[in-house]
């Protein structure tokens, strides 16, 4: 028997825009109204949404086939519909077979000497500089990820990728994505205009890189070389994958190193503290990747600032959640900031405490980052690789200093399809 949903807000459109643009703060506000677990409408229906790590525990825990994805229409235009992230059942896992091998431990150590290398350079140029560490960190991302996924190091090639992948980014308006009745067509110059013509460009621009890797002898350390020799996907599969790649990829690193760099310029101690300790072991990638300390500032900055404040699926089957069945054709929803945030799981939850991870292993159903379950980012590894090789390079050149120092913790806003730092990070470097 189906039990009747949760409580929770009436909807509206003021609701609607409310959670599109501080989604953390508008499922705070109804935690506190309604309880730990509610139930929210917005642009994708109906969603009971979480923020307890046991209901949390018991929806990650539920077999495969119970879900099925409910973002489909508001993200194909963005992602292409062959895209992992919208793809179910047996797309899926096909999907997922085919792509693991270009990110396990071996594929993974292959990119380390790039990451540290483009790292330096961007280092190096914002030396002495008064700069916005989100900026310098797409432009760190975007790079990497553009040779990376394609061996593009020529510079011509290079730059065609990175402008078309901007161009692409700046005309991404958030609200085409949540409010699909904006898409609307006005003679060429409607934002819906612009979003279609700069997807052309770069789609032109994929499948080019494709025939070029199945036509030309190409840098096999590349992950596209590597997709087009091993997988069975077709071009306008491996298209739609390696846009999601460039788009969701970078975005997101460049969002979660720019938080990682918002905490520690609050945290003068710990920055003299990590500067002294990659001081001592070196800055290879090797010693990188062994700075234990490093790695526990990007799990803790993970932990307060997930990029991605949730993770919502579409229940295809009913599912039992705290003794009620919810039942099929709506969405669960689990809130990753506040469960990350929770008391119950971390002393002090609001203090960035990267010492808390020493010895601790993450729990896979309250550390959620990189989401969880079967549909888990399959670039989790390599985030946190190039988040750590990133934060290792540029703390081994530079002093970074903010640049009106503040006391209160840093706010999160909507960047992009992300949650960044308000204000972009104003440092300086020396």
């Amino acid at each position: 028997m189906l039990d009747a949903l949760p409580p929770g807000p009436r909807f509206t459109l003021p609701q609607k825009i409310a959670y599109a643009r501080d989604p953390i703060g508008f499922i705070a506000r109804c935690r506190d109204r309604f309880g730990p677990t509610f139930t929210m409408r917005n642009m994708i229906g109906t969603v009971v949404m979480t923020t307890d790590p046991e209901a949390a525990r018991e929806i990650l825990s539920a077999p495969r086939q119970t879900y099925g994805v409910s973002t489909v229409k508001l993200l194909s235009p963005l992602l292409g519909k062959n895209s992992l992230i919208l793809t179910e059942g047996s797309q899926h896992l096909k999907g997922r077979k085919q792509l693991m091998p270009h990110f396990n431990g071996a594929a993974l150590a292959t990119h380390r000497a790039r990451i540290c290398r483009i790292a330096a350079e961007e280092a190096e140029a914002v030396r002495h500089c008064q700069v916005q560490m989100q900026d310098v960190m797409q432009s760190v991302s975007l790079r990497i990820i553009v040779e990376t996924i394609f061996g593009a190091t020529e510079p011509e090639r290079a730059h065609a990728l990175i402008t078309a992948v901007k161009g692409r980014i700046a005309a991404s308006n958030p609200l085409l994505v949540f409010m699909p009745a904006l898409r609307q067509s006005a003679f060429g110059f409607s934002p819906w205009d612009r979003f279609r013509a700069a997807s052309r460009r770069l789609e032109k621009l994929l499948l080019s890189e494709i025939i070029h890797h199945r036509t030309a002898c190409c840098d096999g350390g590349s992950f596209l070389a590597g997709l087009v020799t091993d997988s069975t996907m077709n071009d306008r599969e491996i298209c739609d994958q390696l846009g999601t790649l460039l788009l969701a990829g970078h975005d997101t690193t460049a969002s979660a190193t720019s938080w990682a760099f918002d905490w520690l310029q609050r945290e003068p101690a710990l920055l003299g503290t990590i500067k002294d300790s990659l001081h001592d072991s070196g800055d290879g990638e090797e010693a990188l990747m062994g700075n234990a300390l490093l790695e526990e500032v990007c799990l803790e900055t993970l932990r307060l600032s997930p990029v991605i404040p949730d993770i919502v699926r579409y229940l295809k089957e009913p599912l039992r959640l705290g003794g009620k069945t919810l039942p099929a054709g709506i969405n669960i929803g689990i809130c990753t900031t506040l469960i990350q945030r929770d008391p119950t799981l971390f002393d002090d939850p609001l203090i960035f405490r990267p010492a808390r991870w020493r010895g601790k292993p993450a729990d896979p159903h309250t550390f959620l980052p990189f989401g969880g379950g079967s549909r888990k980012c399959i670039g989790a590894a390599f985030a946190l690789q190039e988040m750590q090789l990133i934060l290792g390079t540029f703390l081994s050149r530079l002093t970074i200093k903010a640049q009106k120092p503040e006391a209160v913790s840093p706010t999160a806003v909507r960047n992009h399809f992300t949650m960044g730092p308000k204000g972009g990070v104003p440092v300086l470097t020396a």
